[in-house]
């Protein structure tokens, strides 16, 4: 017999029936290939033993050329990149089919004829597994099962992303083959959805911790359902929760996320970290609280106010437990708070002035005002100037607190007239025009602000002179009057201050009437609280957004945030995509979360 190596197969006839089989090479993926039954002809070729009798080598059929490499999808489409990907393992097997059909079949069989095209309809689950495969038929039973065996042959996929999913979690594809240069290419591809109600799917999602793909569902809303601003807030609300669980700048994004947009439901998350060690975070949350004042977190706000050493806190707890009905138990707090070291003190100071002024609190008063250390008198003076106290106790601290010998005890009183209701007796106002000059400068700012407050009239010739002042506190306090006189020249001179406070004050004032060139200084500025009032106004912030965008400083990146969803004009649906699109428990998820909590 002779050797049957290098014998070509020849082409076939087109009658001759095709058997379809998978074949494999180790360490080589799955291909499709073409087995070729014979039958007579075959049979005889083995008898004769591949002698002279047999066919010779069969050359390509010029008339079928190499098709081009298919088009490429729509990088647009949804899920463009992972339809890349599967096409990158589906056309070379498609490819590979097609090439035996040109090279191995003539012209005219059916199998090359390039009108044909079948499309399956594939059912995917989260794990890349193949669950069903149903084809719209191209007419030819043998072209038909090579689109399935390729379909088998690339199985099981990569796992889909989540967002791909239909609403029952699984991804549904469509997918042409074509026996033209289209193939199997992407450009062929597409996901189709199939919907359930969007609530129970937001429910089910959400219960899985899938904030992305809740997002997703929602944003497929139209904007006129009903349901797309309150399945929205669900995840916009799931978002900032989940920044509860992260650490650093998220838990502190979160808390100011809970804090702007009064979300007084998730104020029992800010209780734990109301006692982190992180002193920063700690306050943040305490704050939070105090301004959410939710009854639910009454006994926390008791808790926090007895231990409270920061003035400004124990005021806003004291004002948050008078709010839900907690006055007396807020007055024993601060009781005990006024026995403690000079820290505790100052603090109940603060927060008598948002209580009913009880008797006990009156003979504290009456203690205080002998003390004999001088900032705790000055600080009875900023208190008594807010608190329901009788006037004659007002008057009596405020005067003598004005003439105190320590410079701060002075300064604290003198101020503390622009803290009033009522006007101040006339002596007092007198007593404020010899204040301007006093040999401490903290005295001057304080005179200032209260004569800007009670008497502005007598300051309209000096406030130049005094915006010059050596003394930076004197400055910044002459810019309410400035601003209210119209004097811009000064104010514009004060916007490269030395000062930050006094170019923040100026910029915070000319802001309002010319916006556009204030914005363009406060924006560089070397300070991120002077970088912050850029982003106020009325005017079309754009510049400001793109310049400040990638601000060093995490809070001017949130405002940022807030500001560009409220003028840009961006839907719901992107906003939610735009999250959705950011990871995992991360800053800006919560920033766009609130942003949008703000908005709507």
């Amino acid at each position: 017999m002779e050797d049957c190596a290098g014998v070509s197969p020849p082409l076939l006839p087109p009658s001759t029936p095709l058997v379809l089989a998978r074949s494999s090479v180790a360490g080589q993926p799955w291909r499709v290939g073409l087995r070729w039954v014979w039958g007579a002809l075959a049979l005889a070729l083995l008898a004769v033993g591949c002698g002279g009798s047999a066919a010779g080598p069969v050359a390509v059929n010029p008339a079928m050329q190499p098709l081009p490499p298919p088009a490429d999808g729509d990088p647009a489409a949804e899920g463009a990149p992972y339809l890349a990907m599967l096409a990158s393992r589906l056309a070379p097997e498609w490819r590979h089919f097609l090439d035996d059909c040109r090279l191995r079949l003539p012209a005219e069989h059916p199998l090359n004829d390039l009108r044909l095209e079948a499309t399956a309809s594939a059912v995917v689950d989260r794990a890349g597994a193949i669950s069903s495969v149903e084809l719209t038929s191209s007419g030819n039973g043998d072209f038909d099962g090579a689109v399935r065996e390729v379909m088998s042959a690339v199985g099981p996929l990569p796992p889909p992303p989540a967002w791909l999913l239909s609403d029952d979690d699984k991804l549904r594809l469509t997918w042409r083959f074509a026996r033209d240069q289209r193939q199997a290419g992407a450009a062929g591809a597409s996901v189709q959805w199939l919907e359930e109600p969007a609530p129970q799917v937001v429910d089910r999602r959400l219960a899985a911790g899938d904030i992305e793909g809740a997002a997703r569902r929602v944003a497929r809303l139209p904007e006129a359902d009903p349901a797309l601003r309150e399945q929205a807030r669900r995840v916009l609300l799931a978002a900032v929760v989940e920044g509860f669980a992260g650490q650093g700048q998220v838990q502190r994004e979160a808390v100011m996320a809970v804090r702007r947009a009064g979300l007084r439901e998730l104020a029992p998350l800010l209780v734990p970290l109301s006692q982190a060690a992180e002193p920063g975070l700690r306050e943040q949350a305490a704050a939070a609280l105090a301004e959410l004042a939710a009854p639910a977190t009454a006994p926390v706000l008791l808790e926090l106010l007895a231990a409270a050493r920061e003035p400004a806190l124990a005021a806003a707890l004291a004002r948050a437990l008078a709010t839900i009905g907690m006055a007396p138990a807020a007055e024993a707090a601060v009781i005990r708070l006024s026995g403690g070291d000079r820290a505790a003190q100052l603090a109940a100071m603060s927060a008598l002035a948002e209580l009913p002024v009880s008797t006990a609190l009156a003979a504290q008063i009456t203690r205080w005002s002998t003390s004999r250390d001088p900032l705790l008198r000055g600080a009875l003076c900023t208190a008594v100037a807010r608190a329901k106290v009788q006037a004659t106790v007002r008057w009596d601290l405020l005067g003598r607190g004005m003439g105190d010998r320590d410079g701060s005890a002075r300064a604290a009183c003198t101020a503390a007239l622009a803290l009033l209701t009522a006007k101040p007796l006339p002596w007092m106002r007198f007593a404020l025009q010899r204040s301007i000059e006093d040999r401490d400068q903290r005295v001057r700012a304080a005179a200032l602000t209260s004569m800007l407050r009670w008497d502005p009239a007598r300051l309209r010739d000096r406030l130049r002179a005094l915006a010059a002042d050596g003394d930076a506190q004197v400055r910044a306090a002459t810019v309410p009057g400035l601003a209210s006189h119209g004097d811009l020249a000064t104010l514009r001179g004060l916007l490269s201050d030395t000062d930050v406070q006094v170019r923040r004050t100026a910029a915070q004032a000319l802001v309002l009437v010319e916006e556009a060139a204030v914005r363009e200084v406060a924006m560089r500025d070397p300070d991120a609280r002077v970088r912050l009032v850029a982003l106020e106004g009325r005017a079309d912030p754009s510049a400001v957004l793109k310049v400040l965008a990638n601000d060093e400083v995490a809070e001017v990146r949130t405002e940022v945030e807030v500001l560009r969803v409220a003028h840009r004009g961006e839907s719901l649906q992107s906003g939610l995509l735009r999250m959705a699109g950011t990871g995992g428990s991360t800053v800006e998820r919560v920033r766009i979360s609130l942003a949008w909590l703000l908005a709507t």
